[in-house]
């Protein structure tokens, strides 16, 4: 169980041993074709690595599943919303039979509680996460709307920080 630690860019800045403390902490678990390991609105408790086998990440709109990325060995699911503990932002459904290590947040407090030296170091890979989405809405998805054309980088990165995702409803005003 130890490739996927240095597969994933969430835990690449902790140390050999903190590693093995976190893998000491995970459960394996299988989901089978077409089971729910996450679900879109619920608590965060539980944050996975992808060992074997494919998750699709969707999210409901309109009564409709929109598919946002398929995610296979080495790839986290929920660990931002574990992380930032807030309800889980999507759905994460088994495309295949899929071999999965859980961490609680139960365990991932204790763990952290013995070595705070883990909860710092995850905190910087989230902050460096979030950080490249900005930099990838600044570059690449701002300056193409028309009302955002003559803005300076400077102003669009300020303007993809404020940024948050809602969600409405066909009718309603926005």
């Amino acid at each position: 169980m130890e490739k996927w630690h240095l597969e994933s860019p969430l835990f690449s800045a902790l140390t050999e041993q903190e590693r093995r403390a976190i893998s000491a902490e995970m459960q394996p678990e299988v989901f089978q074709k077409g089971q729910s390991i996450i679900v879109e609105d619920a608590p965060s408790e539980t944050m996975y690595s992808v060992e074997s086998g494919w998750v699709s990440i969707f999210m409901e709109q309109d009564g409709r599943r929109v598919i946002l990325a398929s995610l296979g060995p080495g790839s986290v699911l929920g660990d931002v919303d574990f992380l930032l503990d807030q309800p889980y932002s999507t759905t994460a459904e088994a495309a295949s039979e899929v071999n999965l290590w859980a961490l609680s947040k139960s365990d991932l407090k204790g763990l952290i509680a013995r070595e705070p030296s883990i909860g710092i170091k995850l905190s910087l890979a989230l902050g460096s996460k979030v950080g490249q989405v900005t930099e990838y809405l600044a570059e690449y998805r701002l300056p193409g709307i028309p009302f955002f054309t003559q803005l300076s980088r400077e102003s669009l990165l300020g303007l993809a920080e404020k940024l948050q995702i809602k969600t409405y409803q066909r009718g309603d005003t926005i």
